[in-house]
């Protein structure tokens, strides 16, 4: 009798550690410092100006912190392009293949010397690696290029299960009065972006320049039925050179019809008349059909812990019917 209890003891404990146990995070053990680039006078560099033709040698100082031996480091070089809030980042940070327009200078091609393979770091270690930017010939005067100098780490250690990256921007200019940024917004249509409807609108740089347009707003008014106003507004919009994003207008009631589509850059706005005429997969069927799997998911459940339950109830009978016998 003690033994039986014991044992339903301890199969109960089992079964309560499976259902409430969760995965733990473990933080990694080591991180990373840089890359930061300097001048071969050792002088932080972070914007340069460039002639047609020049070339400057440069380093980028990196170093690994932590205990985590032999980590692995791919050093890269890429433009800075603008992602879809408006903002200026690496191009390996945005998603979707974003490239840079009008066939201007893409500042990876600019670049040569970093290494071809991995580097492998100590703990602690702090290494520097040297490589070239060259302006192309045929560059326009003010032109400017946006790019970055990254790095991209992982340890085969499961504590460290994905990459890390840093990336450090760099401004290279060439001589002379840069060419002033402006907007140019196109191409809206009705689409579903990210698992919702609404209507997309192209806004591009297509200057080599930064554009600081500072906001962007944008709204959809149905013409054929009588439903609200939709508005979306980006903040702080920057943008890099010779680049563009997709803006995204939420509208999870987008019937069949046209509607007024207005939208504002900076100092640049534009109105266009788009026409709904096919039905997309909105976002409340999405939400519906998501909900109906997790009910799914809720019921399967309950039915294994019903009949669970019912086998250990049966269980427990047969095993007062033997004890009763003996």
């Amino acid at each position: 009798m003690a033994v039986m209890r014991r044992r339903i003891g301890w199969w109960l404990v089992l079964l309560l550690g499976i259902l409430w146990w969760t995965p733990q995070v473990v933080r990694a053990d080591w991180t990373i410092e840089g890359p930061q680039i300097i001048d071969m006078g050792g002088r932080s560099v972070d914007k340069l100006t460039l002639h047609p033709g020049e070339q400057r040698t440069l380093r980028a100082t990196l170093t690994i912190i932590g205990n985590q031996a032999d980590v692995p480091v791919t050093f890269t070089a890429g433009p800075m392009l603008t992602d879809d809030f408006g903002t200026m980042k690496a191009q390996t940070d945005i998603n979707g293949q974003r490239l840079v327009l009008d066939g201007a200078p893409n500042f990876g091609a600019l670049v040569t010397g970093l290494p071809s393979t991995p580097v492998n770091f100590a703990p602690d270690e702090t290494r520097t690696v040297t490589f070239t930017v060259t302006m192309p010939q045929n560059a326009a005067a003010g032109e400017v290029v946006a790019g970055y100098i990254g790095m991209s780490a992982k340890s085969d250690s499961l504590l460290n299960p994905r990459p890390i990256t840093n990336n450090t921007e760099l401004l290279v200019t060439v001589p002379g009065t840069p060419p002033t940024a402006a907007a140019t917004i196109s191409d809206p249509q009705p689409a579903e972006y990210q698992g919702r409807d609404g209507i997309t609108v192209d806004v591009a740089n297509h200057v080599g320049n930064i554009l600081d347009a500072g906001t962007a707003m944008a709204t959809v008014r149905s013409l054929d039925h009588a439903t609200r106003l939709r508005r979306r507004t980006l903040t702080h919009v920057m943008m890099a050179p010779h680049s563009n994003f997709t803006l995204f207008i939420p509208h999870a009631d987008l019937q069949l019809g046209k509607y007024a589509v207005s939208v504002s850059v900076g100092k640049v706005t534009q109105d266009f008349t788009v026409t709904v005429d096919r039905r997309l997969a909105t976002a409340t069927s999405k939400a519906e059909e998501q909900a109906q799997q997790r009910l799914q998911t809720i019921l399967w459940w309950t039915a294994g812990g019903g009949t669970a339950v019912i086998v250990a109830a049966f269980g427990i009978i047969h095993w007062r019917r033997v004890r009763k016998e003996r």
